[in-house]
């Protein structure tokens, strides 16, 4: 029989964690035969919900088991746990109370894992798992291309003619798969920058081969985001002995981001222009956020209820007060700011950008330029998910992958001492 010690239990648990969590468990190897629309109610598989929490009480044991109970409690910063509270206060006024119930929990469940594998191991450790986690994945799809094309490549009758040709992989779409893809680039890109001489060599073939499955699952948000996070990466690393200005560079390039969220934001949704609030105008993003923010009115210091508005039905509201068939196509409001101001409001939003974007990145910015652990990583792992978050959902939601990428960097970052902070 063979034993596991401590740190061999944490990396297989790990491992096995994180591939249930991206691979959605009974979601892989699945044929795609519909678009999720707005009139799914997105509920739960019973195989996935019972997965999930085994996978968060394996590794809260874990957590227990080092640390005792007292582990548990200071897993979570006080920030995030008011988010939570005030998401679950916005349910009071939901229509629709028991889903959004059932995906808070799901959201909180997610993040309970993912924080409990970090507080294990060290912040390099649980990001290498991570890249292991994907590389594999990624070798069982390019595998899966050649064998079973029909299950690995959206298809000539894939309802969505805009991703016929991609590759998908193991995964239900092909923007599943680059959302993987693009981190694990970074990770292997930042490996092959601070490894020795003799191991540069594997890290350059992984990378290299992360960034041709990438590429070949066109998913153009990860494949532009991952490479602008690289060169991002690569311009910090060389400021990385100069005192003050990895600081000063992370913050013009957040703030960079946060001006170009802003703006687009603003000029697609408030725009008379009538090219930019058609259905094939940027994929449809101006007409959904128009009608979105004209949903909202009335309801920006409250919301309209955590996770009310997507895949609760018929019964939406976005279904129910407008009219544009193209409404009914979509799952998701395509900007997790644009979701949070609209669902929790502006008070929800705040705590939002405190909890998930400026405490993390203070944390980040307070760290010194000698740490042994891997900041520049985890600023750029964040700035991707934040970057991701323009254009598409994910963030403080269930179990997307973005939302798990983002918990790995801040839950590695959490790791690091908090008197070297």
């Amino acid at each position: 029989m063979i034993r596991l010690d401590g740190g061999r239990l944490v990396a297989l648990a790990t491992s096995l964690i994180l591939l249930i969590l991206l691979t959605n468990v009974d979601r892989a190897f699945q044929m795609r035969v519909a678009i999720e629309s707005l009139a799914d109610t997105g509920d739960g598989s019973p195989i996935r919900q019972i997965a999930y929490l085994l996978a968060m009480v394996c590794a809260a044991g874990l957590v227990v088991r080092q640390f005792s109970f007292g582990g548990l409690v200071r897993l979570f910063p006080t920030s995030l746990i008011l988010l939570f509270l005030w998401a679950a206060t916005t349910l009071l006024w939901s229509p629709v109370p028991d889903i959004g119930t059932r995906r808070l929990a799901l959201t909180a469940v997610t993040t309970t894992t993912i924080f409990c594998l970090a507080s294990l191991q060290s912040p390099a450790e649980l990001l290498r798992r991570f890249r292991q986690v994907a590389v594999a994945l990624a070798l069982v799809s390019l595998l899966l291309v050649f064998v079973a094309p029909e299950l690995a490549v959206h298809q000539p009758n894939d309802p969505e003619r805009a991703v016929i040709g991609d590759w998908r992989g193991v995964f239900y779409h092909k923007n599943i798969f680059g959302s993987i893809l693009a981190p694990a680039a970074l990770i292997a890109f930042y490996e092959r920058l601070t490894r020795p001489y003799p191991a540069r060599g594997q890290a350059s073939l992984t990378l290299l081969f992360l960034i041709f499955m990438l590429f070949m699952s066109g998913s153009k948000t990860s494949i532009g985001l991952g490479i602008l996070m690289m060169g991002l990466l690569w311009t910090m690393h060389q400021l990385r002995r100069r005192p003050g200005a990895l600081a000063l560079f992370g913050f013009a390039s957040y703030l960079a981001a946060l001006v170009t969220v802003t703006t687009v934001i603003l000029w697609m949704t408030l725009s008379g222009t009538a090219t930019v609030v058609e259905e094939d105008s940027f994929t449809g993003r101006g007409l959904l956020w128009n009608s979105l923010l004209r949903l909202a009115e009335g309801h920006l210091t409250f919301g309209l209820g955590y996770q009310s508005v997507f895949q609760t039905g018929l019964d939406s509201p976005l279904a129910t007060m407008f009219s544009e068939r193209y409404l009914l196509t979509v799952a998701h409001a395509h900007s997790a700011y644009l979701e949070a101001l609209i669902t929790i409001g502006w008070i929800g939003l705040a705590l939002w950008v405190v909890a998930l974007v400026i405490l993390p990145f203070t944390r980040l910015l307070r760290l010194p330029s000698d740490t042994p652990h891997p900041r520049l990583l985890i600023l750029v792992l964040m700035l991707l998910a934040w970057l991701h978050g323009l254009l598409e959902s994910g963030l403080f939601d269930r179990d997307r992958i973005m939302w798990i990428v983002f918990l790995l960097a801040y839950g590695a970052l959490r790791k690091i001492p908090k008197e070297r902070a």
